[in-house]
């Protein structure tokens, strides 16, 4: 990656600034996902205000954890739906041929 395609960014989440190396076109990526945290962690700062920060982070990043594992099967359950129709389209024109 050259120094042109590269940006230099920090994040903060629970306090803590995370500084990056990206390529340039990932920035709205990384920023989205800095927010989407941050409204995770504001959100069970809010249920259990008196649990520790490094607790409140974990139940953040398990939570971040099951929404990508639904979003990967719901990918891959769209995907056999497609093997599927297209199976479906190929048996139509091999019974219609015959």
């Amino acid at each position: 990656m050259s120094n042109k395609e590269e940006l230099n960014i920090n994040v903060i989440i629970g306090g803590m600034r995370i500084p990056l190396r990206i390529r340039r076109q990932d920035e709205e990526i990384y920023r989205n996902a800095e927010k989407i945290v941050k409204a995770f962690l504001k959100d069970y700062r809010e249920k259990y205000s008196r649990r520790p920060n490094e607790e409140l982070l974990t139940l953040t990043a398990y939570k971040t954890a099951v929404l990508l594992a639904k979003h990967d099967f719901n990918a891959d359950a769209s995907n056999r739906n497609l093997d599927i129709e297209s199976l479906n389209e190929r048996l139509d024109k091999l019974l219609k041929s015959n």
